[in-house]
């Protein structure tokens, strides 16, 4: 990726140089195989050219930083919603999903840049920090462990993650799910009770603890991914439903 940016990244200026790459994205047709269930990192989104959202993000996030301009992944209010999942051995989850995108910081602002590379006005922003970031991608890298049937990696990766960030029930939940996987609810009834701590108002939590409680109700349990809910990239219109006119496509950074 280093590579490509010595030779794509042109102009005097780092929004310059970094418009000037987005335009030879577009330009090489360079867009994600869109995965929904394969979080990858920065480097494998690019090498690879395939991943969710939060890869992507994480692609045009570690560019821009490496030409001098700050970044940052945002977890957008738009297109949240939840799908059902089932696992390798048919075990079916309902994931809480929600979408993340770039965002990239000029003298001028805030602008989002969206899978399509198309760019918008930052408005109403949530900003994650690089160690919220970090948690929520191993998150996903557990849940998709999950769906798998790799339990014994799952429980790596969403410990890992709340190494990173003890006090996020969203991770308390996920652990609480592998546990429920596993047969253990004495310890899945504790991780719920746990983010339920946390977070009052968590209704994954208060969901599956109700699960837990009542033997009787055979519904899914809930985790939360951090993806995109629809099986291809999200377009401008899809990303911005309902916008205001603030936050239509603008074209370069810092027009």
């Amino acid at each position: 990726m280093r590579r490509y940016l010595q030779s794509a990244a042109k102009g005097y200026t780092s929004t310059q140089r970094m418009n000037s790459v987005i335009d030879d994205l577009k330009k090489r047709n360079f867009y994600l195989q869109y995965d929904l269930n394969h979080t990858t990192s920065a480097s494998e989104a690019f090498s690879l050219q395939k991943g969710n959202c939060i890869s992507h993000a994480a692609m045009i996030v570690a560019m821009a930083r490496h030409l001098g301009l700050e970044a940052h992944l945002n977890q957008s209010s738009r297109n949240a919603g939840t799908q059902v999942a089932e696992s390798e051995s048919g075990v079916r989850f309902r994931q809480r999903i929600s979408h993340i995108n770039a965002v990239v910081m000029v003298s001028e602002g805030a602008f989002i840049v969206e899978q399509d590379y198309r760019i918008y006005r930052g408005k109403d922003l949530n900003l994650l920090s690089d160690r919220k970031a970090k948690s929520l991608y191993l998150n996903n890298l557990a849940i998709e462990a999950m769906l798998r049937g790799e339990l014994e990696q799952a429980f790596v990766h969403i410990r890992h993650a709340i190494e990173r960030d003890y006090d996020d029930s969203t991770l308390w939940v996920s652990l609480g799910t592998l546990y429920r996987r596993i047969g253990d609810t004495t310890l899945a009834q504790q991780s719920f009770t746990h983010a339920l701590n946390l977070n009052p108002g968590d209704a994954m939590a208060l969901h599956n603890l109700a699960l837990l409680q009542d033997s009787s109700r055979f519904e899914e349990a809930y985790v939360d991914n951090f993806i995109a809910p629809t099986d291809r990239p999200l377009m401008s219109g899809e990303a911005l439903e309902g916008a205001q006119e603030s936050e239509q496509e603008i074209g370069p950074l810092a027009r």
